[in-house]
């Protein structure tokens, strides 16, 4: 018989406000009034808020009667099947696993070891009926619609001024007589010739325009290098391998070098978290003195250490992973690999 220890937990908080699995932790319910939020539009019915407390371990039986009436077990067997659920969620939570209770949230540890619950939408308050969230936004009514409205319930009260909009009149003062059109022809006639008096005067007068502006230089015949002989001195020695193929070599190589860094990855494994920073610099220094890169990763109160290092393929990773747990922590885990 498969029982769902889980979604029993979530139908018992309908009429509990308390739920407690015998050596892992109860579940606390604590009702919470309707609420409407303006902002986002939202109204949400009365409900319940629900919180996970580690420290609720004592059996009260509640859990386990729910069992027998459910599926029809004996005491003892209800009492095996809970202490079953608990030793597997125990086992997914230290491997850094989600437990989904379906109809309530997802549980699961942070990196501290701290339980963490989330809870999901559904309303565990039986007066409601499981009612969720509504989302409403106010009506906007136009206002002349509410105009006509309210002189149709009113017939006797006086109407509003209505302002009417249209073009407004100008005065004699601000007015101004349209341009003539001669007057238009005038003005176009005199800049077409002042563009072409001056498009003439460039193109005659460029010539000494350019020459004015330009510096003048000396002329003067250099001889042929080529012709001098050349001159050996002692220092040429110092300039072998300055040529064109040894600076091709040298750039064939930075090139491979680079490639070669590429294809290196890092990973960062966390050792150590310690609520005391003296704690977390101690294991620093002691990574730092078995020759390893320390990181140090601030987590609010907690410190995080983790060990550094460069990987190339997959058996590599591991390999040193299996170093690094085997000399500072056997539970040490990924932090980051990339």
């Amino acid at each position: 018989m498969d029982v769902k220890v889980a979604e029993s937990i979530a139908e018992l908080l309908f009429s509990k406000d308390l739920v407690i699995v015998p050596g892992f932790g109860g579940f606390v319910a604590e009702e919470v009034g309707a609420d409407v939020d303006q902002v986002l539009g939202k109204i949400s019915p009365p409900s319940k808020k629900i919180k996970f407390n580690d420290n609720l371990i004592v059996n009260d039986g509640i859990l386990s009667s729910f069992l027998m009436d459910k599926y029809s077990l004996s005491k003892l067997s209800a009492e095996m099947e809970i202490e079953d659920f608990v030793k597997r969620s125990n086992k997914l939570l230290d491997g850094r696993e989600i437990i989904v209770f379906p109809n309530l949230g997802r549980l699961y540890k942070d990196f501290q070891g701290t339980f963490k619950f989330l809870q999901d939408n559904s309303n565990h308050n039986s007066e409601v009926f499981g009612l969720g969230d509504v989302h409403a936004r106010p009506l906007i009514r136009n206002t002349a619609i509410n105009r006509q409205v309210d002189q149709a319930n009113n017939p006797n009260q006086p109407q509003e001024e209505q302002i009417k909009v249209g073009p407004v009149a100008t005065t004699n003062l601000r007015s101004r007589p349209p341009k003539k059109k001669s007057e238009n022809n005038i003005l176009l006639a005199v800049l077409m010739a002042t563009a072409v008096f001056i498009l003439f005067a460039v193109v005659l007068f460029k010539d000494t325009l350019f020459n004015d502006q330009m510096p003048s230089y000396n002329s003067e015949v250099i001889e042929d290098p080529l012709d001098e002989p050349v001159v050996q001195t002692e220092d040429n020695d110092e300039y072998d391998g300055w040529d064109d193929e040894g600076v091709t070599e040298l750039e064939e190589e930075e090139v491979v070098r680079e490639k070669e860094i590429r294809a290196w990855k890092e990973a960062e494994i966390v050792v150590g978290v310690f609520g005391d920073k003296k704690n977390a610099e101690s294991l620093i220094k002691r990574i730092i003195q078995s020759g390893y890169e320390a990181v140090s990763l601030d987590r609010g109160t907690a410190t995080a250490v983790a060990v550094r290092y460069a990987f190339e393929t997959e058996d590599e990773f591991n390999t040193k992973f299996e170093k690094v747990k085997k000399e500072f922590n056997d539970k040490a885990w990924v932090y980051s690999k990339e």
